[in-house]
């Protein structure tokens, strides 16, 4: 039931770092934990940082939303390349550019 539900649950997964962010839907409180990244496991970061929350006694069941990037993956891009062309089904086309870190639809 939505009146049960009290987090929203917010994750990046880095190339050094997991960080996590929960926030309570009233926006009542919010809590950010960080934990290392484990390269050959990422979701172990993510396991840990759960355990850091329910450590400072939050409850995971009561998370309804959550969303996840992962700016690991933007470290695997090639640093010497001008512009990248990123595209996914579904979503229009951008183009990145390292240097400046900026994205337009093309």
């Amino acid at each position: 039931m939505l009146g049960d539900i009290n987090y929203e649950l917010g994750i990046d997964i880095g190339g050094t770092f997991t960080d996590l962010t929960l926030k309570e839907i009233d926006g009542a409180g919010i809590w950010n934990v960080k934990t290392p990244t484990v390269p050959k496991d990422p979701a172990s970061g993510i396991s840990n940082g759960l355990q850091l929350l329910k450590e400072k006694g939050i409850d995971l069941t009561k998370i309804s939303y959550f969303v996840h990037g992962m700016t690991i993956g933007l470290n695997t891009l090639p640093k010497w390349s001008k512009n990248w062309l990123i595209r996914n089904r579904g979503f229009p086309r951008y183009s990145f550019n390292p240097a400046s870190a900026s994205a337009s639809t093309i």
